[in-house]
């Protein structure tokens, strides 16, 4: 298929958006990000803020009914200024300030993404996790994975039939709808996920999965705290089934856990990469170090470590990490070696579970259940490199 036509791609970047992206901070002032109770609706907020005299220059909230949900709104203050404990108003539960990050980790020792020639459309990485084993009973058709990421390369042939919305979080991006990827990074893990199986390129872990470009990092891969916040509720507000986070950071939040926490209570399987920093401190990354995401390391062709892959008792599954073959920003295939590799195969894996669940039961712990019965431990890794083990699809289709 030729490239998109000016209509059709006009009518693919209005598809689902909603709202905005943030606003970009004035110079001179610093953000923050207050958290209030679950149950605090804007009104609220606006009025709790009111009382520390400032005002929210975003609201970041899944706005429903129920007592798991999340409520917070962004502010900006002059530098040096701070709300400091304790606040006048109950209902906020925790500030913090926001911080620029580099979300995506380069990998040490290992050489530049490459651009590679056409290959066979399957690829190791879809091989190994047994992905044609369940195909002929499911290749996860209908199930909503939203790409948290870069973006999504809205040209790709393997892809262009497969995005059916997004958002952008970024405040430098003038419309929610500028999801198109710039760097790269989120078109190879969506064609991991869900390329179509069309003869063509690659052909992803669920290629039935329709994706959602959820852009929260920008052409270098760095994005805000509160960006990658947005882009997570964003989400869970709009009934994504799956979110793959192939980023990761040291830092912990009180703000990014609650929401992951609120993402998952209103059904979101969250998939995130471990990390890459098993030359440095090893540690797994946030979000994937927090509970209630499916953190996944990396192992390579010989099921052996990623000597650069995250480690730890947080890790959930190992996938394929290095030297992957996916679709590459403008056409064509690239390869790249990361836990950001990883991830998206259990994404892919998770949207094949879902699509077997007749009942609509499972819910993400359901899920991860599926996940962990269909999984294997590798006899050259321990458990802090694999928890679970390397899942096999063929026996999710059982």
């Amino acid at each position: 298929m030729g490239p998109l036509t000016t209509a059709a791609l006009a009518a693919l970047l209005t598809s689902m958006a909603r709202g905005g992206p943030l606003p970009e901070p004035p110079a001179g002032s610093k953000r923050w990000i207050v958290v209030f109770r679950p149950d605090v609706k804007r009104a609220g907020r606006d009025a709790a803020l009111a009382a520390l005299d400032v005002r929210a220059e975003a609201h970041i909230a899944t706005e429903g009914n129920s007592d798991k949900e999340f409520s917070a709104a962004v502010v900006d203050l002059p530098e040096g200024r701070r709300l400091e404990k304790p606040w006048a108003d109950g209902d906020i539960v925790s500030v913090e300030a926001d911080r620029r990050v580099k979300w995506i980790e380069q990998v040490p020792g290992f050489a530049a993404a490459k651009s590679l020639a056409r290959r066979p459309e399957l690829t190791w990485g879809v091989g190994r996790v047994h992905a044609p084993a369940a195909w002929p009973v499911t290749e996860g058709a209908g199930v909503k994975v939203a790409v948290i990421d870069t973006g999504i390369d809205l040209g790709n042939a393997d892809l262009q039939e497969k995005v059916d919305g997004g958002y952008s979080a970024l405040a430098q991006t003038e419309r929610p709808q500028d999801y198109q990827d710039d760097n790269g990074h989120g078109t190879h893990v969506a064609g991991i996920i869900a390329a179509a199986r069309d003869g063509k390129g690659v052909v992803g872990v669920a290629p039935k999965a329709r994706l959602y470009a959820v852009k929260v990092l920008d052409a270098e891969g760095r994005g805000s705290l509160s960006e990658v916040i947005d882009g997570l509720v964003w989400a869970a507000k709009n009934g994504m089934q799956v979110a793959n986070m192939s980023l990761g950071a040291e830092i912990d939040s009180e703000a990014l856990h609650r929401a992951v926490r609120a993402a998952k209570d209103l059904g979101v399987v969250i998939v995130a990469a471990a990390g890459n920093s098993g030359d440095s401190d090893g540690a797994v990354r946030y979000p994937g170090a927090y509970p209630e995401t499916i953190a996944v390391a990396a192992s390579d062709e010989r099921d052996r470590p990623a000597g650069f892959s995250s480690r730890g008792p947080e890790v959930k599954f190992v996938a394929p990490g290095v030297d992957v073959v996916s679709d590459n920003l403008g056409g064509g295939l690239i390869s790249r070696s990361g836990a950001s590799m990883s991830a998206p195969h259990v994404a892919g894996l998770a949207a094949l579970a879902i699509s077997l669940d007749w009942t609509g039961l499972y819910g993400p712990d359901g899920v991860y259940e599926q996940l962990k019965n269909a999984a294997k431990p590798l006899p050259l890794l321990a458990a802090e490199q694999q928890g679970w083990g390397m899942i096999d699809a063929g026996k999710l289709a059982r």
